[in-house]
């Protein structure tokens, strides 16, 4: 399961007033309460497909799209691929979030 991201927006309002002219400023800033170190779904992805390169050296076009799912125990990424002519997976590829780093293991 994903967790959900809040936002927090914060609003400031300015008026000038001259001899007959009046100006609203609005300054809008977004701020997100989302954690820095949360790696999205497509950075764990384009890490996936490093190190599939790697232990492959095979050219990712051969797979289909990888398959994405966050471990909230772990706190890692698995990411899966196969090839376009398999139904099954055929590697998986576990991201840590904190690391940043890439396993992959046979399903």
């Amino acid at each position: 399961m994903l967790g959900v991201t809040e936002v927090t927006l914060y609003v400031q309002i300015s008026k000038f007033l001259g001899a007959s002219t009046s100006v609203l400023l609005v300054f809008v800033g977004c701020v997100s309460t989302q954690p820095t170190n949360h790696l999205s779904r497509r950075a764990a992805i384009e890490i996936a497909d490093e190190e599939v390169f790697r232990v492959t050296k095979s050219d990712l076009r051969q797979f289909g799209p990888p398959e994405a799912s966050y471990l909230e125990d772990r706190k890692s990424w698995s990411v899966s691929y196969r090839r376009r002519d398999h139904t099954e997976a055929e590697l998986m590829v576990e991201v840590d979030e904190q690391t940043r780093t890439a396993v992959a293991q046979a399903p």
